[in-house]
């Protein structure tokens, strides 16, 4: 036990991921980077738009996406809490 307590990778360890069982601060709701922000706002419009005539497998490969990540933007599951104006 004594070698665990003054390891190296040990002491490292402990530093970079502090103990799960502390109460930490909550942060913020929805953290996220602007540029996911508008990537999934342009999406939405695209999506959502009643005379959208592209399929949903060209959107993927203009977005980069995969087509799943798409029904689920589209759904409110992922992204549910970004509106549209």
């Amino acid at each position: 036990m004594k070698h665990h307590a003054t390891s190296f990778l040990v002491s490292t360890y402990s530093k970079e991921f502090p103990d799960p069982t502390h109460d930490f601060e909550p942060l913020e709701e929805h953290l996220a980077p602007q540029r996911y922000v508008s990537f999934v706002t342009r999406s939405k419009r695209k999506l959502l738009d009643p005379k959208r005539k592209t399929r949903m497998k060209i959107m993927a490969k203009q977005f980069g996406v995969s087509e799943m990540q798409l029904y689920r933007i589209k759904s409110g599951e992922n992204w549910g809490h970004i509106t549209i104006d």
